[in-house]
């Protein structure tokens, strides 16, 4: 295996097992733009040469699969190696973390040849008990935490807020927004807990908008249109059929909130939100 940057460019593509891959086109193009900026010279009929080598290396078992196909500069040669899709999984799977290793130049982020710190990173994760390990890129100043005591943009909701005062009445004010993972709509069990947590609504998103808005320094904040009560709140099973129609009939009274609300711009100096990443 090429064990330097420049020695290799590959892709990886997904193959029938016979003689068809998926978007064959774009991968040419993606292969040649990697190989560009790794200063690597490709022959100029890579599509004929790749051709050839899959009629050789063809399984006929037309089972779909992943394949590698890898230029290689020592020999110029292009290289096929092969393995099985990943299996879905209906479990919780296992992650640890690891920065990612940087390389000079255009060299990082591009399908090299040195694949050492992708195959340390693999055996790291398996000795420790995980099941995949993240490569974390975490620019020059490294990986940096953010800050969630202030969750949405406090500036963007006082402006709301007072905006709302002037509007037809039915603005609630500010509430606790509960996120669950859907779609569906939660248990009257985790309803009683939300209500104990000091939950006011709950929905399904939310979240991760209000995070990576956080991460990026942007101001963020959100407004809920309450549609039904939640499980056990009421007799009977929920339904969305008068949630949907209540939708449509605020979507013109919203759009006027966050048009007078965005009126004027908004002062970064004193919410927080342009300076919540935290470096570790």
């Amino acid at each position: 295996m090429a064990n330097k940057p420049r020695s290799a460019v590959f892709t990886t593509v997904l193959w029938d097992g016979g003689s068809k891959i998926a978007d064959f086109p774009r991968h040419i193009v993606r292969l040649r733009n990697h190989a560009e900026r790794l200063r690597i010279e490709l022959p100029d009929n890579i599509e004929q040469l790749i051709s050839r080598c899959l009629i050789e290396y063809a399984d006929k078992s037309n089972e779909t699969q992943l394949l590698n196909i890898k230029y290689e500069c020592e020999t110029n040669q292009f290289i096929l190696t092969s393995r099985q899709l990943p299996k879905v999984r209906n479990s919780e799977i296992h992650a640890m973390t690891l920065p990612l290793k940087k390389w000079l130049g255009e060299i990082t982020g591009t399908k090299h040849g040195d694949w050492s710190p992708y195959i340390d990173a693999k055996n790291l994760a398996e000795e420790a008990g995980a099941d995949i390990a993240l490569l974390v890129d975490g620019g020059e100043s490294g990986v940096k935490h953010f800050d969630m005591s202030d969750p949405y943009c406090r500036n963007l909701r006082k402006k709301m807020s007072e905006t709302a005062k002037d509007q037809p009445p039915g603005f609630k004010g500010e509430g606790v927004y509960c996120c669950s993972e859907g779609p569906r709509f939660e248990t009257a069990a985790e309803v009683r807990m939300i209500r104990q947590w000091g939950g006011d609504v709950v929905g399904m998103t939310n979240v991760p908008e209000a995070q990576l808005a956080k991460e990026l320094g942007l101001c963020y904040a959100a407004v809920s249109v309450v549609v039904n009560m939640a499980t056990g709140m009421e007799q009977g099973a929920v339904g969305l059929e008068y949630g949907d129609g209540l939708i449509k009939a605020s979507m013109q009274r919203l759009r006027k909130l966050l048009k007078d609300s965005l009126m004027a711009p908004l002062d970064q100096d004193h919410c927080g939100c342009s300076n919540a990443l935290i470096p570790l």
